[in-house]
């Protein structure tokens, strides 16, 4: 359908200036930057300082946080997918993604009292630098330089994807995580991201920078299916199996 009505359409992809304090513990971005700008520039700077942006390193800048109930120096993000189990049935599988601000040691310690049920030991811990963490949570190798990110650009090969998400505002019950879990075992290939929010996102005011999801929000549940097909039956199909939750699971 066209429309009369005329309108202006701003491209800010060339305001991209990062400029890092690092005495100050700031940066000013300008809008079109990429969060693997972000971090390349504040790696430039200063070797154990961060920034919580996201993952998506070719994407704008975003934000991120910790569960409330676990230290603040520690991120851990859920990763669900399907797995055939030792009998030969589909069945739910989990992995854990965690990043913390601190040394192996103290967060032995810490896991051993907040979250035992995981059996961290101090094989399944890498010391690293911030900016090498990006790197390695991201999926990439572990030689690749940091100066990649100012490309903008993701080095895995293109797929089509759909992806959805839901804002967790209080905890889903036994009842509803078995509903939910399911629902996801009737989908092909599906996959499920837990993102925490909460810790020190909840504390800045919703109007202090433009991110809505903060206090209140415990975490978000990202939904996701990929295929290389480029048929629109293949996208169709793909779409409609993109996993997704009834309120009353919630």
């Amino acid at each position: 359908m066209k429309r009369s009505v005329p309108f202006i359409l701003l491209d800010l992809a060339k305001l991209r200036a990062i400029k890092v304090d690092i005495e100050d513990n700031s940066a000013w971005v300008q809008v079109g930057a990429t969060i693997g700008e972000v971090y390349c520039r504040i790696a430039e700077k200063n070797k154990t300082h961060g920034y919580p942006g996201g993952l998506c390193t070719s994407l704008g800048i975003g934000g991120g946080g910790s569960f409330d109930k676990i230290d603040e120096d520690l991120f851990i993000r859920v990763l669900i997918t399907t797995a055939n189990s030792t009998k030969g049935k589909k069945t739910v599988q989990t992995a854990y993604q965690a990043l913390f601000l601190g040394k192996t040691g103290r967060l032995l310690d810490l896991m051993n009292n907040s979250f035992p049920e995981l059996g961290l030991t101090r094989k399944d811990c890498v010391e690293m630098s911030w900016i090498q963490s990006v790197i390695y949570i991201s999926g990439y190798p572990s030689n690749i330089k940091p100066e990649f990110l100012l490309q903008g650009k993701s080095l895995f090969p293109s797929v089509y994807f759909k992806a959805k998400s839901d804002f967790l505002r209080v905890p889903v019950p036994v009842t509803g995580i078995q509903g939910m879990w399911k629902k996801f075992l009737q989908e092909d290939s599906p996959v499920m991201i837990w993102n925490p929010y909460g810790g020190m996102m909840g504390k800045i005011s919703e109007l202090s920078i433009p991110f809505p999801h903060r206090k209140r929000v415990i975490c978000k549940i990202q939904y996701l299916t990929s295929w290389i097909d480029e048929d629109k039956k293949s996208a169709d199909k793909h779409t409609l199996l993109c996993p997704s939750f009834p309120e009353k699971l919630m």
